[in-house]
Order: C-alpha cells, then structure tokens, then sequence
C-alpha cells in the first residue's frame, strides 16, 4: 500500500489541493447574475456634465457613446444603460447622474427635463417629461 501511495503522492497532493479549491468557491463565493452585478455597479456611478460629442466609437464595437464634460474632467457614458439616452439627447444638454439612484436626468437646453430610468431590458426605459413651466 505505502509503494502505491509514495507512486502516486504528486496526484494525491493535486486532487486534494482541487478539492479544497473546490470547496473554498463552493462555500465562500457568492454567484451574483451578471445583471445584478451591473445594476448595483451602475447604481454607485455618480457623474455630471455638459453633452460635448456624439458618436460611434469604432475602437470600441461601434458601440454609441457620448461624451460629457463637467469644465475640469470628461467622462465616457454609455447610452446603452438608459434605453432612450440616444435618441433623446443632443450636444450641449446637461446629464445627471446621482449616486445611488438608478435614475438620470437629462436636462435639454430649454430647462426642460428627462427622468431616464435604467433597464437594460427596455421595461422601464420609457422617460417622464418634466416642463420647466410645470
């Protein structure tokens, strides 16, 4: 028996270091959806800027992309996240994101203002209008 295990030590050794691998991801990792895991990424996001460009980014899989800036730093945001973000800004408009909320505002250059909820699945993508004479 001692001949069989001393032949074999090296594979011993490595299937009980997998195995406690193994148990280690079974009992310690926590499996998030990826969806989850964006939306709580999305949701610590805080920014704000003036719109400065539109365009697609060929570099990045000709995904749409703006461009935002606040006078001291710029930021890449990506329309993708708010369903309507796209179609419903121009350059030159004001973009707010707080921390903790799952909510953008776009403010066009008439004051008026755009509460854009996030949903990459498009159910709540719809915006609600706020007039500045309301």
């Amino acid at each position: 028996m001692e001949e069989i295990f001393d032949a074999y030590k090296g594979y011993f050794i490595a299937f009980g270091l997998l195995l406690v691998i193994v148990i280690y991801f079974v009992l310690f990792y926590e499996y998030t959806d990826n969806e989850i895991y964006f939306r709580k990424s999305l949701k610590n996001e805080n920014y704000e800027g003036i719109i400065e460009s539109k365009f697609i980014d060929s570099n990045n899989h000709y995904n749409f992309t703006i461009l935002i800036s606040d006078g001291v730093s710029e930021k890449y945001v990506r329309p993708f996240e708010w369903i309507t973000l796209w179609d419903s800004s121009n350059v030159g408009d004001k973009i707010v994101k707080a921390k903790g909320k799952n909510v953008l505002f776009l403010i066009k250059n008439n004051f008026d203002t755009s509460y854009l909820y996030y949903d990459r699945k498009g159910k709540l993508g719809i915006p609600t209008y706020r007039n500045k004479y309301q």
